[in-house]
């Protein structure tokens, strides 16, 4: 149980390229009975993976979990499962090695052998090679908890699917530095899938994202323009990217116009400006 922010933000990369460095240890022998280099695991749930069941370093096998994000793409890739059931301590990211090849997609519904860590008190399965994850269905119901007012304690939601209702941005100087931003709730919103706009005081009537933790902050990962309601501001809501950027208009409305938006970066017409 547990305790990430891309340009994805800044603090989440850093996080992953220090885990980089950390080699998992474990006294399981991962070569597989059939040679497969499949790791044999011990038959849990996520909920007991998070209450602590387990000692770290622990080869666990959760049994036809939902995927409920995109693939965080990148040296060092990961993406977010939960029970089908979804609700407190069911939710668990999982980090994949280079051996792996499995793309995630919302909905799929998979079996998942890794290794349990703490990371930073972010809860995670290490995921080594091919065979460690096999896919049994698609097109699975994604769970969402809604969340109308601060509880108690985050921790329970941790990598757990929510919706936050009527989501007042507190503080939104740190959007285009972490590309996080805090709410009066009393969590955060972060960019690790896609921009957004903001501004204090400003809100949206609802965000719906996975909830991660890093750096003693807990944050809510939109995971497209989808997972945003209706935003009440003045410098305009939120689309997936920048579409164009040399039409001189601000086709997100995150109040970042062509090659000054992080959507143009990779753009052949923005070139001459990363000079």
């Amino acid at each position: 149980m547990s305790k990430l922010f891309n340009r994805c933000s800044f603090l989440f990369a850093s996080t992953l390229v220090l885990g980089a460095c950390i080699q998992p240890n474990t006294a399981k022998d991962e070569s597989g009975e059939d040679g497969s280099g499949s790791a044999s695991g011990e038959g849990t749930t996520i909920y007991d993976v998070q209450m602590n069941t387990f000692d770290e370093g622990t080869i666990v096998t959760v049994q036809d979990v939902v995927v409920t994000s995109q693939l965080i793409e990148g040296d060092y890739p990961a993406f977010f499962v939960q029970d089908a059931a979804g609700g407190e301590y069911n939710g668990i990211y999982v980090f994949t090695w280079d051996e792996v090849d499995y793309v995630p997609t919302i909905g799929d519904v998979v079996t998942i052998t890794g290794e349990y860590k703490e990371f930073f008190d972010n809860s995670q399965l290490v995921v080594k090679t091919a065979g460690d994850i096999t896919k049994s269905g698609e097109g699975a119901e994604v769970v969402v908890t809604v969340i109308d007012t601060e509880p108690d304690s985050w921790e329970p939601y941790e990598s757990v699917m929510v919706q936050i209702n009527n989501a007042e941005i507190a503080d939104a100087s740190k959007l285009y530095e972490w590309g996080a931003v805090q709410l009066t709730i009393g969590c955060w919103i972060d960019n690790v899938f896609t921009n957004y706009a903001a501004e204090d005081g400003a809100t949206y009537s609802s965000l719906t994202g996975p909830l991660t933790y890093s750096f003693e902050k807990y944050s809510v990962l939109p995971r497209s323009a989808a997972d945003f309601g209706d935003y009440d501001g003045t410098v305009g809501g939120s689309e997936e990217s920048e579409t164009d950027c040399d039409d001189g208009i601000d086709n997100d409305s995150d109040g970042y116009l062509d090659c000054e938006d992080w959507d143009c970066d990779d753009d052949p017409a923005c070139a001459d400006s990363a000079e």
